[in-house]
């Protein structure tokens, strides 16, 4: 689940995408510690929001802080290459949509 939400958070993609995504991508899969390659999700797509609602947004942010502080750590990144994205943790996009980089609905008010 951890894993799901980190690619989500990473390539700033809805529940579905990383879900139909995941099913997709061995590297996905191997992230998220799979060891052989799976053509089903294991998990109910929705179970990922009902995960977020229990975990809750400031959490969530501190779980994906600790982990890019970890990969900085670990030298698997640099500092220079994150950049901030101004997410919701719900899922909703604030500034743009990933689909087209538009302003969403919310951003535009």
């Amino acid at each position: 689940m951890v894993g799901l939400h980190l690619l989500k958070h990473a390539r700033g993609i809805s529940d579905d995408q990383v879900c139909a995504q995941w099913i997709e991508n061995a590297y996905f899969q191997f992230f998220c510690g799979e060891t052989y390659f799976q053509t089903k999700l294991p998990l109910d797509r929705t179970s990922m929001s009902v995960w977020r609602g229990r975990i809750g947004a400031e959490k969530l942010e501190l779980l994906l802080a600790e982990t890019l502080a970890a990969a900085t750590r670990a030298k698997a990144v640099d500092k220079s290459q994150m950049q901030a994205r101004h997410r919701r943790y719900d899922g909703a996009d604030q500034s743009r949509r990933a689909s087209d980089g538009q302003p969403s609905a919310a951003a535009r008010g």
